[in-house]
């Protein structure tokens, strides 16, 4: 750790490894007991010994003692707490020895318990952290690591000086895939039409451009104050057309706030595609017929605004 800069500084570490015990020796494993005990119970056969002797040993827990280790781990998380004034990061051992299988069918709460001593506490914690090759033991038959630990949150730091400690690149989270929501746009939304700024500035990308499935209508809907003529697609399976349009790709927070800000009659709604997708995208109530002009014969909105020029 000195080689990638950092400095040590001595913390009492034994708040965590109290709390740590308390992973096996309190009432968590009766909460895996409320998940799977009457399958347990109904097929002992079915479950790996030891995890079946883990499991049953949990059913002796009563709500008072439950809430006694609650409380109990609220105080040692405090106490652990403080270090963070002091540190940004833990350094541990992964574990602090290495068993045999046979010695763990023997005796698998002490060996379960004693690999957990610097990792049980963790999840109880509630911090983040990252296991890390760090050598071999000294007989040097098997390897060894090292745990990085920091508060909840710190997962993608954690991730850029385990990639340091181990000599490798570090983690380019820029280039990670975002989830995104397909929006299907048939109007001014379109590229190259006034309101497509407003995808533009969410950063949405385009997927593809298509054209619906032949089963939509497509109106005119005649301009009201400051809202200009917009497009209205209604599905009508007997009388409906394919129509052209577009699908961009938003992130969900963009799409959100995209949506958000549709005025009525129009909204958001599933749109069939001609290849058989049903994407989110623009629709139109009913009502957005009345009194506007039929412009499904144009086959989408850009050809009945070149009709107009």
């Amino acid at each position: 750790m000195k080689a990638i800069g950092g400095e040590p500084v001595g913390i009492d570490l034994r708040p965590f490894v109290e709390a740590a015990k308390l992973l096996y020796e309190g009432p968590w494993v009766a909460e895996r007991w409320a998940a799977v005990g009457g399958f347990v119970e109904e097929n002992p056969g079915e479950v790996f010994p030891v995890t079946r002797k883990i499991l049953e040993a949990s059913k002796g827990w009563d709500a008072a003692a439950t809430f006694q280790a609650q409380y109990r781990l609220a105080d040692l998380a405090r106490l652990a707490g403080k270090v963070w004034t002091d540190i940004e990061v833990l350094l541990l051992p992964t574990t602090p020895r290495i068993f045999t299988v046979a010695e763990v069918l023997d005796e698998p709460f002490q060996t379960n318990a004693t690999l957990g001593k610097y990792t049980n506490f963790m999840n109880l914690l509630d911090l983040s952290a990252i296991a890390v090759p760090a050598g071999k033991a000294r007989e040097g038959r098997a390897r060894w690591g090292v745990t990085f630990a920091a508060p909840a949150g710190w997962d993608g730091e954690l991730l850029k000086l385990a990639a340091r400690f181990v000599g490798e690149p570090a983690c380019d989270f820029s280039k990670a895939p975002r989830p995104v929501v397909p929006v299907v746009v048939c109007g001014a939304h379109m590229e190259g039409l006034p309101l497509h700024w407003q995808l533009a500035e969410r950063g949405a990308t385009l997927r593809s451009r298509t054209k619906t499935a032949p089963v939509y209508r497509m109106y005119a809907m005649p301009a009201v104050g400051s809202i200009p003529t917009r497009p209205a697609l209604i599905r009508e399976e007997e009388a409906g057309a394919a129509i052209e349009v577009e699908v961009w790709d938003l992130s969900t927070a963009d799409f959100g706030d995209f949506v958000s800000r549709i005025p009525g009659p129009l909204g958001i709604g599933k749109v069939l595609l001609e290849n058989g997708e049903e994407l989110p995208g623009f629709i139109a109530e009913p009502r957005a017929a009345d009194g506007a002009e039929e412009i499904t014969g144009f086959g989408g909105w850009k050809a009945w605004l070149a009709s107009k020029q």
